[in-house]
């Protein structure tokens, strides 16, 4: 269906995407075969995340510089994101090349160099769009933040890897699924809503409620191990601020999903 669509758009380019989710339904297929196998299922949940950071650095790649420039351009002028270029194409291919022998051999010292690599070049892709400068407007900073966390789990992914004595293996993953691929969806849902809906694009309160509640969220779980508290109590406050993001989301773009377009 995918595909049919893309072709049908003569948006050729797009169908990386399609082969993106292939790989994302065979990781899936590899889990359950694993665990009907009485195997490690760790393969496939790994090479999933693999999925869902490319698709962060390919989908986020473009959205987040963007809607920064279009917002840059309305309300504050120059200096501009930088136009994509080679560090671009580094970060992407760097990104997908370590998370792919992480996901094959997750405790490799060359998986570990090369997540750290990838991480630095994601950071230096992010400072490059200007985000510091999107701060008045949630909607456009929260990609910024969403994209940022990617390269805080690449780092701390890498980190864990090398210097597992320091860097907790299980902190890193949240700093991806909790952080990232978290705080990313929710980045684009409440954009994507309030354009496709005739809204404003404007984030209110409850809007910012929800991007604060994620982020602590995911913030809390990835340094429960380093605060001085009870570590299962904190795992519980970050999964009910995390969840009750989403529950604000819910509750709140619910309602325009499911009413006429406003004119």
């Amino acid at each position: 269906m995918m595909a049919r669509e893309i072709i049908a758009g003569k948006n050729r380019k797009d169908l990386i995407i399609v082969g993106l989710f292939t790989v994302f339904w065979a990781s899936n297929l590899i889990f359950h075969v694993a665990l009907a196998a009485d195997t490690d299922p760790m393969t496939g949940l790994r090479l999933a995340l693999v999925v869902a950071a490319v698709l962060i650095s390919v989908i986020g790649g473009r959205v987040t510089p963007t809607f920064t420039r279009n917002w840059l351009t309305r309300e504050a002028g120059a200096p501009f994101p930088s136009a994509f270029g080679w560090p671009d194409r580094t970060a992407l291919a760097l990104t997908a090349i370590a998370m792919l022998v992480w996901a094959c051999f997750p405790r490799e010292t060359m998986a570990g160099a090369l997540l750290i690599a990838a991480g630095v070049m994601q950071t230096w892709r992010l400072l490059r769009w200007r985000g510091e400068r999107t701060s008045a407007e949630p909607l456009v900073f929260i990609l910024h933040v969403g994209y940022g966390w990617l390269a805080v789990a690449l780092l701390a992914l890498g980190c864990s890897v090398l210097l597992p004595q320091w860097v907790d293996g299980g902190a890193a993953l949240h700093a991806l699924t909790a952080g990232a691929i978290g705080v990313m969806t929710m980045g684009v849902m409440t954009r994507a809503t309030l354009g496709h809906t005739g809204r404003k694009l404007a984030a209110d309160g409850g809007t910012i409620a929800i991007y604060v509640l994620i982020n602590l969220g995911a913030g809390l779980r990835i340094c429960a191990h380093a605060l001085p508290m009870d570590y299962v109590s904190i795992l519980a406050l970050s999964g009910m601020l995390w969840s009750a993001g989403f529950l604000l989301f819910a509750v709140k773009y619910g309602r325009y999903l499911l009413t006429p377009r406003v004119a």
